[in-house]
């Protein structure tokens, strides 16, 4: 007779960054039940990460025509089986809770993706979890994870995009920070461009190394920069990611990727709440900065105290304005 593992079913249909942000809290559930198979629901790409990195056992594409006898809490689909809990990111999963809870002997828990007020997206997200599950890490315990990078050389790393425009600053600030990260010893310098960049980069290619600059979006980064990358999937991405010596970027998914991941990463956040949204990371720091200037000077005095001490100045997740960055980099002075 075969007995069928424990379950828990994870369910997350959300984007890259919103789905990163619950991470600290999954890895936790996952050290506090280690006898359970942990079980997706969402796009597979992020799900196929998040197996790879040992979060989930196994998963189920949310578009799966199957499914929707879930989500309607009809019945349960015979590939679920009858897992024995279950946290649903979900803003409507309140048929899919009732229909889970006939057979679970775990609580089968749904978690508002949006924080309340001003919590942070991943402590709301554990408080969620912690408030009915057991758990063997302390608050704000963030996991490590184990990949290979897929680049052998040192580098550093611009992603230039994000999913608003709301978000971005001139294509000119991503190459002068290139000059940059250049000038403070990161080695080359590449540039992330996926789907939405690449509208605006159409001839994408080498840069330095021997293709052209475009016109587009990214045309003032592309000039500047070493090589350019077009990660075919986030697996791809997440192992350039990890081989990086540092990273700048803007709210996005990728810089909450990377974060998560241990990069040290600099994530400018112009138009959103980092006390709400900061990426999260045992080195990322989340400066403020509501124009493209004063990102560059923040940018400047960040990477001069990498450059002497081999780290960023403030640690986890952290939301800061400049005044707090002179203080804490040997009082350095702006120059006129």
């Amino acid at each position: 007779m075969v007995v069928e593992q424990k379950k828990i079913l994870i369910c997350h249909r959300g984007a890259l960054g919103d789905f990163v942000l619950t991470w600290p809290a999954l890895a936790g559930l996952r050290h506090s039940l280690p006898g359970y198979s942990f079980v997706g629901i969402g796009r597979p790409a992020y799900q196929r990460l998040a197996v790879r990195l040992g979060l989930l056992d196994s998963f189920h594409d949310a578009e799966a025509a199957w499914l929707l006898d879930l989500f309607s809490g009809h019945f349960l689909p015979p590939p679920l089986g009858q897992p024995a809990g279950a946290i649903l990111w979900l803003a409507d999963g309140a048929d899919a809770a009732a229909l889970l809870r006939r057979t679970a002997s775990l609580p089968v828990v749904i978690v508002p993706p949006m924080p309340i007020g001003r919590l942070h997206a991943a402590e709301h997200h554990e408080r969620a979890v912690r408030a009915h599950f057991p758990c063997n890490q302390p608050p704000g315990w963030l996991p490590q994870f184990d990949l290979l990078p897929t680049r052998p050389d040192e580098y550093g790393l611009i992603h230039p995009g994000s999913g608003s425009l709301a978000k971005n600053y001139p294509s000119l600030f991503y190459g002068q920070a290139a000059h940059l990260l250049r000038q403070a010893g990161c080695g080359d310098v590449g540039l992330i461009l996926g789907p939405a960049e690449g509208q605006g980069c159409p001839s994408a290619g080498r840069a330095r190394d021997g293709g052209s600059p475009t016109d587009g979006a990214c045309g003032a980064a592309e000039s500047t920069v070493d090589w350019l990358a077009r990660p075919t999937d986030v697996e791809e991405l997440a192992g350039l990611l990890t081989g990086a010596r540092i990273y700048v970027g803007n709210d996005s998914g990728v810089s909450h990727l990377a974060g998560i991941l241990g990069v040290s990463t600099i994530a400018f956040y112009k138009s959103t709440d980092p006390a709400i949204w900061g990426v999260v990371g045992r080195r990322a720091l989340c400066p403020v900065a509501a124009n493209e200037k004063f990102a560059l000077e923040t940018l400047g005095l960040l990477l001069l105290h990498w450059q002497r001490h081999g780290e960023l100045p403030i640690g986890i997740g952290s939301a800061v304005a400049l005044g707090e960055i002179l203080t804490r980099t040997d009082k350095l002075r702006l120059r006129s």
